[in-house]
């Protein structure tokens, strides 16, 4: 206590600083375990505590304050509603309050209902949000609770949502993009087996049209409902790993051209390119201003990725093409 006596602090106090320590001990003791890095916030070796001070008498206490955090990275609640309720009631006392960026895995819907709807609540001036978790597990499940915890919590500085590899129906997607939609700039959909099975109304006006990129690999998607979602903000669109990629370059090509203005990199990984794709981005002029084309899981041989790659034709802005052999500059 800063080398003064014990003996000169009320008991009250005492008694009350006391129990206030023994309780964040067993908070930290299970937060702890859902955070790759919690024993380095606890030590403070890579964040220094600051702390707070209250004057009784000549008495200095001194207490434990970690509203200054900015960043967690790495909580993963692994699915156990333990994890979660620790790591609550931590949100609930404010320790996380003024935190930036909140990069959590193992989120299970159920963990949300009821009193617990709150949970985004308590971070106010997110601006990045990562849910995303291990390709094939699927995880997070980001439902009906999840959804309306979203909702709820009307994240107004969110610019940055990941959702990757979290199960999401396109009602769920349509009803998060309506509330987060006019401030997100950058969305992540990889594998949320979002399909052409699912259909909703909402999406039939641009609820995306500040995002500036866009992942929605490995999709079997429905493209005129995604096309319809974005507007001409897009710089970056990420297509990879879908089924019947033709179609959505026909789409692209007959659509409105100032949607795809700014659009500067278009990701194709592992979609069958073939002659018949390479014909449409040739005719196509809706995406003469793009700079970058990532063509890789396409192609078996060099040769066949510099033919393939003939489109300069079209694509008068084009730099550079992407392709397992290499890069592929043009021009050169």
């Amino acid at each position: 206590m800063n080398n003064l006596s014990l003996r000169e602090l009320p008991l009250e106090i005492l008694a009350f600083h006391i129990f206030q320590f023994l309780d964040d001990l067993w908070l930290f003791a299970n937060v702890r375990k859902v955070c790759h890095d919690w024993n380095d916030i606890i030590i403070g070796k890579q964040l220094n505590i600051i702390s707070t001070t209250e004057h009784h008498s000549d008495t200095v206490v001194v207490e434990p304050h970690l509203g200054f955090i900015k960043k967690l990275d790495g909580v993963d609640l692994k699915q156990r509603s333990s994890r979660f309720l620790a790591f609550y009631k931590c949100c609930q006392q404010g320790y996380f309050k003024n935190i930036r960026e909140l990069c959590m895995g193992g989120l299970n819907d159920e963990h949300l209902k009821d009193d617990k709807s709150d949970f985004f609540c308590f971070f106010p001036e997110l601006t990045i949000l990562d849910l995303s978790c291990k390709p094939t597990l699927f995880n997070n499940h980001v439902s009906t609770y999840g959804r309306e915890a979203l909702l709820k919590a009307q994240l107004k500085h969110l610019t940055y949502l990941n959702l990757n590899h979290c199960y999401l129906s396109w009602d769920t997607a349509a009803r998060i993009f309506q509330v987060l939609g006019h401030t997100l700039k950058y969305l992540h959909l990889r594998q949320t087996q979002l399909s052409s099975r699912n259909y909703t109304p909402l999406m039939k006006k641009p609820l995306l049209e500040h995002v500036q990129e866009l992942d929605v690999s490995g999709n079997k998607m429905n493209y005129e409902l995604l096309f319809s979602a974005v507007g001409q903000s897009l710089t970056s669109l990420d297509l990879s790993s879908n089924s019947n990629i033709n179609h959505a370059i026909e789409i692209i090509a007959n659509s409105n051209p100032e949607k795809w203005t700014n659009l500067r990199i278009l990701k194709l990984q592992n979609v069958h390119f073939n002659y018949e794709t390479l014909a449409l981005l040739k005719k196509t002029t809706n995406l003469m201003n793009l700079t970058r084309l990532d063509l890789r899981g396409n192609f078996t041989s060099q040769r066949e990725a510099k033919e393939l790659c003939g489109v300069q034709s079209s694509l008068v802005n084009l730099v550079e093409i992407e392709h397992d052999c290499g890069v592929f500059q043009l021009g050169q």
